[in-house]
């Protein structure tokens, strides 16, 4: 009935004052009789009622004020803040080239080399700080084990035999995925867990976590397990159940009662038995409704025997996924989960049919933020283990020409860097690109095809030139 606690006790106010100026009226204190005595205990209790409800009352309109014109639900980071708060970080230059068409002509025998984007630009990062404490696996463990008698899937965490000791469990099959997945492997293999569930956490502007924080219209309490819906399927042995590659992006509405409202929105995918155990896209909106998920499904398209990557973003009031290259825009109904193609190729051929409302006109080539990342193989180097997994989670803070990312290595850190130089970088690009954005003989749907291909086109010399421009082995072994 009330979607915002300043509504309800405003409510509660409106009906509790001027029943109690009644029944002060009506039961007066005259001396100390017993009937006296009774009405003394009356008008305290609801002396105290009323001042408990003011109190609130004033609180929630001052979270609402401040949301309303701070935006305070949103996570602002100063980028010179973070770093004094984490001790003085140095900007170094980071070099990134792309590819975009101009003047070239698309062709399927095109060069990558002949739509080569090199801007000699001030791009710069600061050096990565770890926002992951060693003790919040620990932490996030005793919360599921509190859990337990609610749920117990949770019970599915504690599969460990009698003479483990916690600090063993915790380190050979505890996992932090992506920074707010947390994943238990039974048999303590990182790439094969028996479930994951999702946690949430505040930090402020400079980084530092709060506790005991709440929002607006959510019962949570951060830090927290999210109590989303796990499906555990039909099958007598449980694996690789909950959310994995969680992406979390910030979705703004307006409620029934006009209020403006922020949230965080979780895309992930999961293993689903609404089709018929595929893996499955899902979103999840914890401030919501901290327990329903919703699958993603596509317009007139059978679900592929794995969905998963579809990367987020909001375009208006619309939830919108760039599915896959070339370049495929799905917009989705936050409601219901139904999603539908507004540009790009069909799905059930290969021809050039595109709606036109998204364009792929410029992707840079492999960015690694100065960054060498952890291998996945424990005593392995960056070059010599065969994956090296760098992703971005999030673009947490955007301010004028700064910028801080969120990224994991190896599916397990979560860490952030600041970056400067970026918007005139984009600027630029667009500036030189924008004669192509009108070229009605172009070819959307080939050109994008070959600029993906071009993404990838150094990726086989990458790891080896990163090697001795970043001196990684070196620091490998240092």
């Amino acid at each position: 009935m009330f979607e915002s606690d300043l509504s309800f006790y405003s409510a509660l106010l409106i009906l509790c004052c001027p029943i109690s100026i009644v029944f002060f009226k009506k039961f007066p204190i005259k001396g100390y009789t017993g009937a006296n005595k009774v009405s003394l205990f009356l008008q305290c209790l609801i002396a105290i009622l009323n001042l408990n409800i003011l109190y609130s009352f004033i609180n929630s309109l001052t979270i609402t004020l401040g949301h309303d014109g701070s935006s305070a639900n949103t996570l602002t980071i100063d980028p010179i803040t973070t770093t004094q708060q984490q001790g003085h970080v140095d900007y170094t230059p980071i070099k990134v080239s792309g590819y975009t068409f101009k003047n070239q002509v698309a062709t399927k025998n095109l060069q990558c080399d002949s739509i080569v984007y090199d801007q000699d630009l001030d791009l710069q990062v600061s050096q990565a700080v770890d926002l992951n404490k060693p003790e919040d696996l620990k932490f996030f463990r005793d919360k599921l084990n509190e859990l337990r008698s609610l749920n117990n899937i949770y019970d599915l965490f504690f599969q460990d035999n009698e003479d483990e000791v916690e600090e063993s469990i915790l380190e050979r099959k505890w996992y932090k995925f992506c920074g707010s997945a947390n994943c238990y492997s039974k048999k303590g293999t990182r790439n094969n867990p028996t479930i994951s569930v999702l946690a949430g956490q505040v930090f402020d502007k400079n980084w530092i976590e709060l506790t005991g924080k709440k929002f607006p219209f959510s019962g949570l309490e951060f830090p927290t397990i999210l109590p989303h819906y796990i499906d555990e399927g039909k099958e007598a042995e449980k694996v690789i159940l909950g959310a994995e590659d969680p992406r979390v992006i910030l979705h703004e509405y307006t409620n029934e009662n006009g209020i403006r409202i922020q949230e965080p929105l979780i895309a992930f995918n999961a293993l689903s038995t609404e089709v018929n155990w595929k893996r499955a896209m899902h979103i999840y909106r914890p401030l919501h409704d901290p327990h329903r998920i919703i699958r993603l499904s596509i317009e007139n398209y059978a679900p592929r025997e794995k969905e998963k990557n579809w990367a987020p973003f909001i375009d208006g009031n619309n939830l919108n996924f760039v599915y896959n290259f070339p370049l495929r825009i799905l917009r989705c109904n936050i409601n219901n989960g139904d999603c539908q193609k507004v540009s790009g190729p069909d799905f059930n051929d290969k021809s050039h049919e595109n709606a036109d409302q998204y364009e792929l006109n410029y992707v840079s080539d492999l960015i690694d933020f100065n960054v060498n990342p952890e291998p996945w193989t424990p005593g392995k180097t960056t070059c010599s283990d065969g994956k090296s997994v760098l992703i971005p989670n999030s673009v947490a803070f955007i301010k004028d020409d700064y910028m801080s990312v969120t990224f994991s290595e190896a599916d397990k850190t979560n860490k952030l860097i600041n970056a400067k130089g970026w918007l005139t970088y984009i600027t630029k690009m667009l500036e030189f690109t924008q004669e192509r954005l009108n070229d009605e003989s172009s070819d959307p749907v080939l050109e994008s095809r070959l600029l993906s291909k071009c993404s990838t086109f150094l990726a086989q010399q990458y790891c080896a030139l990163s090697k001795d421009t970043m001196g990684w082995d070196k620091l490998l072994d240092e």
